[in-house]
C-alpha cells in the first residue's frame, strides 16, 4: 500500500489543490474575457446628454420645468438650455425654435420650428459618450398639441434619430430631411417633404400598426384608430429651396452699387451649424443691392392653400430699419403674380434687425415701392428666425385680389453694409 493511499489527508489536500488550481484558471479565463467585453460594452453604450436649446422666435415663450415652475423666454434674448421633462409652451401669438447639438459643438443635429398654440415636452436627448461607439444620437419628444416643422441636416457620421410621441401614436424620423407634424384632438398628421419616417399606433393590446412614409408622402393617425397612408402631401413649388444643391435652380442678378469705387457684395452657399445656407454679405458705403429669383409659373386658382415659408438670420446691418424711404431692408421676400383681375402684381415683405421706426427718417414700409406690401417686420439680430404666411389670406387682409398665377419668387438684400443668411424658402401648395 502506498503512503498516499495510507494517508487520506494527503488525498484530500490534493483534491483541494486541484480544485483551487482549476477554479483559478476558470476565473482567470472569465476575467480575461469579461473585462475587455465589459469595457467594450461600456464604450459602446455609455451616453451623455445632448445640448438642447430653446429660442423665442416671436413673443414670450413659456418653459415649464419638472418641479412645476416656469420661465419666460423673450424674443431677442439669448437661447436657453432645457433638460428632460421640461416643456416648451407657445400661445396664440408666440413661436419658438428648438435646437439639438452634440456637447461643445457648433454643429446642429436638428432644428425644430415650434408654431403657435403648441405644447412640446423633452423626454430624453442622448449621444454616445465615446466616439468609438456605433450608436446614434437619439432624442424623444412628447407633443400634446400644435404644429412643428423639423429639419435634420445630412451628416457624414451616425444619423440623428428623433421620436415624437403624440396622444394618437408615435412618429420615428429615420433619415435626414424635413418633416411637418400637426397634432389636434382628432388626429396626428405627419408630412415628409424629404427623408423617411415610420408612423405607428397601438390598435389593440400587444399589437402596433405601422405605416412607412418617404419623401412627398403624408400619414395620419386618427384618435382611437391605426395610422393611415401614404397620402398626398403639400406640393413644393420651389426647387432647391434649402440650397442643398448650391445655387442650382436660382437665377442670380448682378450687384447694383450706387457709388463709384465702392465694392460689390458676395453671395455663396456656405455651411453653418452643419446645414447649407445662402450667405449674402456686403461691406461698403452707399447703396448696394442684389437679388435672386426662381421662376414658378404655376396656376394657383383652385388651390385650397398656398403657404410661403422662409427661415433666415440677419447677422448685421448699418442702416436703421430699412433706410430713409424704407427701400433698403437687408432682406425682402417678393412674390410676382397675376391676380384674378388679370393684373400683374408684386407682393413683398421686408425684414430688419436694428433701428427704430420714424415716419420722417426710417419708415415702416417702402414709400417708393409700387407693390402690395405689409409693414417691415423686425427680427432678432444674429438669431435664426422663421416666417410663414398663407399668401391668399395675406393678400385679402391687405385688400388685394387673390392670386391666379404665380410668376416667380424673389429675394432681395439691400442697404449699405449688411450680412444675411437664408436657410430655406418654401412655397407650398395644398390641392
Amino acid at each position: 500500500m502506498s503512503s498516499i493511499d495510507a494517508n487520506p489527508g494527503v488525498r484530500d489536500r490534493q483534491r483541494i489543490a486541484w480544485t483551487i488550481l482549476l477554479g483559478s484558471f476558470f476565473v482567470c479565463v472569465l476575467l480575461t474575457i469579461s473585462i475587455p467585453a465589459g469595457i467594450v460594452l461600456m464604450l459602446q453604450n455609455s451616453t451623455t446628454l445632448l445640448d438642447v436649446m430653446v429660442q423665442a422666435n416671436e413673443g414670450t415663450v413659456r418653459i415649464d420645468n419638472a418641479s412645476g415652475g416656469s420661465d419666460a423666454l423673450l424674443s431677442g434674448t439669448p437661447e436657453q438650455a432645457i433638460e428632460p421633462d421640461e416643456t416648451v409652451v407657445t400661445g396664440n401669438t408666440q413661436t419658438a425654435l428648438l435646437f439639438f447639438a452634440p456637447p461643445e459643438s457648433e454643429q446642429r443635429l436638428a432644428r425644430v420650428q415650434i408654431y403657435s398654440n403648441t405644447l412640446l415636452r423633452l423626454i430624453n436627448a442622448d449621444t454616445p459618450r465615446f466616439t468609438m461607439s456605433d450608436n446614434s444620437p437619439t432624442a424623444a419628444l412628447r407633443m400634446e398639441n400644435g404644429r412643428i416643422l423639423i429639419s435634420i441636416p445630412e451628416f457624414e457620421e451616425r444619423p440623428f434619430l428623433l421620436t415624437i410621441n403624440t396622444p394618437q401614436g408615435r412618429i420615428e424620423l429615420m433619415e435626414p430631411g424635413q418633416y411637418a407634424i400637426l397634432v389636434t384632438n382628432e388626429a396626428t398628421q405627419v408630412s415628409v417633404q424629404e427623408g423617411r419616417a415610420t408612423v405607428s399606433a397601438v390598435v389593440e393590446a400587444g399589437f402596433r400598426d405601422v405605416v412607412d412614409l418617404v419623401a412627398n408622402q403624408r400619414g395620419e393617425i386618427p384618435t382611437g384608430s391605426g395610422p393611415q397612408g401614404p397620402l398626398q402631401t403639400d406640393r413644393a413649388l420651389l426647387v432647391n429651396g434649402d440650397f442643398s444643391e448650391g445655387e442650382s435652380s436660382w437665377t442670380f442678378f448682378s450687384w447694383i452699387v450706387d457709388q463709384v469705387n465702392q465694392p460689390k457684395g458676395r453671395t455663396a452657399v456656405t455651411y453653418t451649424f452643419g446645414e447649407p445656407r445662402l450667405h449674402i454679405i456686403r461691406d461698403g458705403t452707399g447703396h448696394a443691392d442684389v437679388r435672386f429669383r426662381q421662376s414658378v409659373r404655376q396656376d394657383v386658382t383652385d388651390l385650397e392653400e398656398l403657404k410661403l415659408a422662409m427661415t433666415f438670420r440677419i447677422l448685421g446691418q448699418t442702416l436703421g430699419v430699412c433706410g430713409f424711404v424704407g427701400s433698403e431692408c437687408p432682406l425682402f421676400i417678393r412674390i410676382n403674380y397675376v391676380d384674378t383681375g388679370g393684373i400683374t402684381q408684386t407682393w413683398q415683405q421686408g425684414f430688419y434687425a436694428t433701428g427704430e421706426i420714424d415716419a420722417n427718417a426710417t419708415p415702416d414700409v417702402c414709400v417708393s415701392c409700387a407693390v402690395v406690401q405689409n409693414i417691415h417686420q423686425r427680427v432678432p439680430l444674429e438669431q435664426d428666425f422663421f416666417y410663414e404666411v398663407d399668401f391668399p389670406t395675406e393678400l385679402a387682409r391687405q385688400g388685394a385680389l387673390p392670386p391666379r398665377f404665380i410668376e416667380s419668387v424673389e429675394v432681395v438684400s439691400s442697404g449699405h453694409a449688411f450680412n444675411v443668411e437664408v436657410v430655406n424658402i418654401d412655397l407650398l401648395a395644398v390641392d
